[in-house]
C-alpha cells in the first residue's frame, strides 16, 4: 500500500495514541493497536495479528521468524481470525 494510502487511513480512522495505520515487513500495512492493557499488531488483509502484549508481560501472539511477508498475500505462521 503506498505511503499516501497510509496517509489516508490514518486521517480517517487513526486515533491518536491508540490506532495508527504503518507499513511493516515488507510493504504489508498493519493496524497498530495501543491501550491501557496491551499493544497488538494485526495485518489489514485476513485481519491476521501479528502481535499481542499485554502491557508488563511477554509477549502471548506473535508470527513465527520464518513468516513470509508479501503485500495482498497471506502470511505463513500467522494467526487467521477472519
Amino acid at each position: 500500500m503506498s505511503e499516501q494510502v497510509i496517509e489516508q487511513l490514518n486521517q480517517r480512522f487513526a486515533v491518536p495514541g491508540q490506532l495508527a495505520f504503518a507499513t511493516r515487513n515488507g510493504g504489508v500495512t498493519v493496524a497498530e493497536i495501543h491501550n491501557a492493557h496491551a499493544d497488538a499488531a494485526v495485518v489489514l488483509h485476513g485481519a491476521q495479528p501479528l502481535v499481542f502484549q499485554p502491557h508488563g508481560h511477554a509477549p502471548v501472539l506473535w508470527v513465527s521468524e520464518h513468516a513470509v511477508y508479501t503485500p495482498g498475500k497471506a502470511i505463513r505462521g500467522g494467526i487467521p481470525i477472519c
